[in-house]
């Protein structure tokens, strides 16, 4: 087990991990809200749930052929939020810089969609206020 891992486990375990040091000029988070259309079954009666991706860069948010339930292609990696979300808003902070956002769709029997057209934006250096990003379909 490497020397940051056993730093991190003991400071996570200790309920310290927020206090670690982040040395001077290293970026500070930046608040980004997500926002998109709701999607529904066929039939409207079906529960839809989304996940969130996102990377660094211009993109592309990597996909691969889809396994089950016809979509073509699904993302892969993490998405960004641990769970499938009801609401069709999502908010979270990333570094400065330059980040695509798309949104897939997961039905209640687990079928995900393909992702959303991508969005691209700039998130800025400073600053309070959050960056509003709207993802289509």
């Amino acid at each position: 087990m490497n020397t940051f891992f056993r730093i991190w486990a003991v400071l996570w375990c200790c309920g310290l991990a927020a206090c670690v040091y982040k040395p001077s000029g290293s970026p500070s988070p930046h608040p980004v809200t997500l926002s998109w259309a709701a999607e529904g079954d066929a039939a409207g009666t079906k529960p839809i749930t989304y996940n969130v991706y996102a990377v660094q860069g211009a993109g592309p948010i990597p996909t691969e052929p889809s396994k089950a339930c016809g979509a073509a292609t699904v993302a892969t990696g993490r998405p960004l939020n641990s769970e499938p979300i009801a609401a069709t808003t999502y908010s979270t902070s990333v570094a400065q810089g330059l980040w695509t956002f798309a949104v897939e769709a997961v039905s209640s029997d687990g079928c995900r969609s393909a992702l959303s057209s991508p969005v691209t934006v700039t998130v800025p250096i400073q600053g309070d206020a959050s960056t509003n990003v709207r993802v289509d379909p």
